[in-house]
């Protein structure tokens, strides 16, 4: 017998911050793109306001990069990229809400947690204070530990 698939009647897909045909100043000078800009690179949002020529001309090139990279790619970036949606029919028509209609979901990288509950733990204030104890699932079998992962909730 033959499988049978069925499609999801929805997809999802990645979008680009901004459309292609989107003015200059309306994307750098946009508070999405200064928010992105400053969380993808402090050090370079900073740079705007130096009195050096050359530190000038090397910002306002990147800045033009970012811009390009907010215009046309759609990998996760930051800020600069993010997610739609659709329902699958018989003809095409994708309309993206406008930038300042934007929903944003933001979590912190797992490397930045981690390393923010080491440096956590390490003050002695704090450490005096924890309490560990071990899952109330854990058990014992063939010799290891294991333990039932809760279930997470959509």
């Amino acid at each position: 017998m033959k499988p049978t698939f069925i499609p999801f009647p929805d997809f999802v897909f990645r979008t680009p911050l901004f459309p292609l045909d989107a003015p200059a100043e309306d994307t750098t000078l946009s508070p999405e793109f200064r928010e992105a800009l400053y969380l993808a690179s402090p050090e370079l949002y900073e740079g705007c306001v130096s009195k050096d020529r050359k530190k000038q001309t090397k910002f306002e090139r990147s800045v033009l990069k970012y811009r390009h990279r907010a215009m046309t790619r759609c990998t996760p970036f930051g800020l600069f990229a993010g997610c739609s949606t659709g329902k699958i029919a018989d003809s095409t028509s994708i309309e993206l809400p406008a930038t300042k209609d934007n929903k944003r979901r933001t979590r912190l990288d797992m490397q930045y947690l981690c390393a923010l509950i080491q440096e956590i733990e390490r003050d002695p204030n704090v450490r005096e204070q924890l309490v560990y104890y071990p899952n109330d699932s854990l058990y014992e079998i063939g010799g290891k530990y294991r333990y039932k992962k809760p279930q997470r909730r959509i």
